[in-house]
């Protein structure tokens, strides 16, 4: 939201945005956006603020879109911690349980299945199925959410049913 004041001290009209709460960090906690219309007829201010709005929104959508970006190493580093936890949990569930045939029929099955949704969501791009995950995967190593629609957080649910299929592949083998 945005509105159009006139400074009290300078008798010139102002442009002033409202920060989205998500975006302020990348304002270094600011609230709001100032800028000098640089005019005293309050029409022309209008017209002026109406610019000034547009510019505002479009760097808003701009860091919405792109203003939390993860590089390659930085994805797979999370993904490696995800996949050490994974295969920790497994370790732990084969120190306590026994393991028998009937078990290693009924999860290599089960795994198979996994497999299968697995290659056929990664060919699709589609991410619906870690979504979720990847945001547990970052809100537990303290970062800020991604747009669901940017290029890094795919990249991130990419890297991440890739991880789940060498975590399938992993632990058969085990």
């Amino acid at each position: 939201m945005s509105t159009v004041f006139l400074h009290p001290k300078r008798n010139t009209y102002y442009h002033r945005a409202q920060i989205p709460k998500k975006l302020r960090r990348h304002f270094r906690g600011r609230v709001e956006l100032w800028r000098s219309l640089k005019t005293e007829d309050k029409d022309e201010a209008k017209l002026k603020s109406l610019q000034w709005d547009t510019r505002a929104q479009r760097v808003f959508l701009t860091l919405k879109k792109h203003g939390a970006t993860m590089n390659p190493a930085e994805i797979d580093a999370l993904i490696e911690r995800w996949l050490d936890a994974e295969l920790e949990v497994g370790e732990g569930h084969r120190a306590t349980h026994p393991v028998t045939g009937e078990w290693l029929d009924d999860t290599a099955m089960i795994r198979v299945s996994q497999m299968e949704d697995l290659y056929e969501d990664l060919g699709r791009c589609n991410y619906h199925r870690v979504e979720q995950d990847a945001d547990e995967i970052l809100k537990a190593a303290g970062l800020p959410l991604l747009d669901h629609d940017s290029v890094e957080f795919k990249k991130l649910c990419r890297r991440l049913l890739l991880a789940k299929m060498d975590l399938l592949n992993i632990e058969t083998d085990r």
